[in-house]
């Protein structure tokens, strides 16, 4: 957590004055960010994007804090007050970012992650609002290989690309002796990714793939429920 929140605030550093369209020299100071955007507080990607929120204002209290703020040059505020709940439907993601931006409510949107499929769609519907109305989107966590392989200009990605995101716990187990590795994943195109990815660097690491394949969402929906042995 603490990593992303640096990451976080070394983005803000790095892109408010592009942002706001001034040169540092020049910025009011001092300087209130407005960061905004739309997550699925209720419906199937809550859990996350409650977790999301969390972590989002958690950020705006350490920026105020003493040993954060001596990292910027000029003194910085974030507000935090313009995430509206898109109910994890795409389509009314795009309308409230189109809102934001239109309106300019905000200086740039935060997330969300697209971890399944509604999310996927809604962060690759911020990139395009983000471009579409010249302003930045800082999108968190893995991000599917499509919405990064597409350029969006306006969009900073804040983690790996989903193919990528296995690749520190492969190299550690490999380090650890592991010979061979099995993967199997729902039917979404995050984890497909995520481990068509993993199976991809397992191979370049030298480590036998012994099974890869895609099972029915079912099987998963019993394995969390406990009704079967998550092996």
């Amino acid at each position: 957590a603490n990593v992303a929140h640096l990451t976080a605030i070394l983005v803000l550093g790095l892109t408010l004055p592009t942002t706001l369209g001034q040169d540092s020299d020049t910025l009011q100071l001092p300087l209130a960010v407005r960061l905004g955007g739309s997550l699925g507080l209720t419906g199937a990607d809550s859990a996350e994007a409650g977790a999301a929120l969390k972590g989002i204002r958690l950020l705006s209290e350490k920026i105020g804090e003493p040993d954060v703020a001596k990292t910027f040059r000029f003194p910085v505020s974030l507000d935090v007050s313009r995430f509206e709940d898109d109910g994890s439907d795409p389509v009314k993601t795009l309308d409230i970012l189109k809102g934001l931006a239109q309106d300019r409510k905000v200086d740039f949107f935060f997330g969300p992650s697209s971890t399944s499929r509604s999310s996927a769609r809604a962060a690759a519907a911020a990139a395009q609002v983000a471009e579409d109305f010249g302003a930045l989107a800082l999108l968190p966590g893995p991000a599917l290989r499509d919405v990064v392989a597409h350029g969006y200009r306006s969009a900073v990605f804040v983690g790996a690309p989903a193919e990528a995101y296995a690749a520190e716990a492969l190299e550690m187990v490999h380090l650890l002796g592991a010979k061979s590795v099995g993967a199997i994943w729902e039917a979404t195109a995050f984890y497909r990714d995520v481990c068509e990815g993993a199976m991809e660097h397992a191979r370049r690491l030298g480590m036998q793939v012994v099974e890869g394949a895609q099972h029915s969402d079912r099987l998963f929906q019993q394995i969390r429920r406990g009704e079967l042995p998550a092996a």
